[in-house]
Formats: structure tokens, C-alpha cells, sequence
């Protein structure tokens, strides 16, 4: 069983070209930085206990209480008028006597709020929105407290009509 010098001698060739390969030099380089990654990243998780991520999602606080506010009627910029309601949606284990100290600063914002409009613009889905935000951003100025001492809890979670007729 004697083998053939020049079939060893193609194999050897044969398997010296592909240890040299760019195709196979390729592939480790890849598969280092795959790895390599894979464990960066895994260290960087076991290092930080996961709190980066979970910084990055802060959760959504449960609504609670609503509280409804008597419906108010307002002169509008272009001389129509509107009767609006509002209600606060509060954050769960907040009440109405939580807030009931600043309810005549929110009804006078939203009367100045409301007053801003025109007709035209509390008709269209696009201006009820507006004010919903806007009257949502005056509640929280006055119920989360201003720019740089907001408590991390939001007391007012988002406002909501319950009424808004526009003539």
C-alpha cells in the first residue's frame, strides 16, 4: 500500500492554498469580531447590571382618578364663542383633594388657552388637538411643578373634553 509521491504532494498543495486563502482570512477575521463583540457586549450587560437599558424605557404611570371640571364658556379670538369641559386624567393614588388647591389656576390657563382660537379652529380634529395639548402642558406646568423641580411622578397624566360646542 504504498502511495503515490505526487497525489501527497497535490493534497499538501491542494490544503496550502486554502490555509492561505483571502476567502478563508475572510471568514475568521468575521467570526473574531462576531465573537469578540458578542463578548464585549456581554461583559458590558454584566458590568452595568442591564440599567442602561432599562433607563432608556422609562414606564408609563396607571391612570387613576378623573376629575371633571365645571364647563366653561369662552369668547373666542375671531368674536364666536365655545363652551368647553375638561376633565384631568390623574395619576394612579392621586385624588381630587390632591389637586383641588390649584383648580382656579388651570380654569383660568384654559380660559386663556380657549380664548386664543378662533371658530374655525376648534371645529377641525387638528385645532381639538392643539388645545388638548396645550391645556395638557398648562396642567402640568401647574401640577408637576415648573421646568427643573418636576417630580419624577406626573400628578396630571392628560387632559380630555367632555364637552366642546363651538357658535
Amino acid at each position: 500500500m504504498a502511495t503515490d509521491p505526487t497525489t501527497v504532494d497535490e493534497e499538501v498543495e491542494e490544503r496550502g492554498r486554502w490555509s492561505t486563502s483571502p476567502l478563508r482570512l475572510a471568514l475568521i477575521v468575521a467570526l473574531t469580531l462576531l465573537v469578540g463583540g458578542g463578548l464585549l457586549a456581554a461583559a458590558w450587560w454584566w458590568l452595568s447590571d442591564g440599567d442602561a437599558l432599562a433607563d432608556e424605557e422609562p414606564e408609563e404611570p396607571e391612570e387613576g382618578e378623573i376629575v371633571e371640571l365645571e364647563a366653561m364658556t369662552v369668547g373666542l379670538a375671531d368674536g364666536g364663542h365655545a363652551r368647553v369641559g375638561i376633565a384631568l386624567v390623574l395619576a394612579e393614588g392621586y385624588d381630587h383633594d390632591d389637586i383641588s388647591q390649584e383648580l382656579p389656576l388651570l380654569n383660568d390657563a384654559a380660559l386663556s388657552r380657549v380664548a386664543e382660537f378662533e371658530s374655525e379652529d376648534l371645529t377641525s380634529p387638528e385645532g381639538m388637538d392643539q388645545l388638548r395639548q396645550r391645556l395638557a402642558e398648562d396642567a402640568a406646568d401647574i401640577y408637576n411643578g415648573q421646568e427643573g423641580e418636576k417630580d419624577e411622578e406626573p400628578v396630571v397624566l392628560r387632559v380630555v373634553f367632555t364637552e366642546l360646542v363651538v357658535q
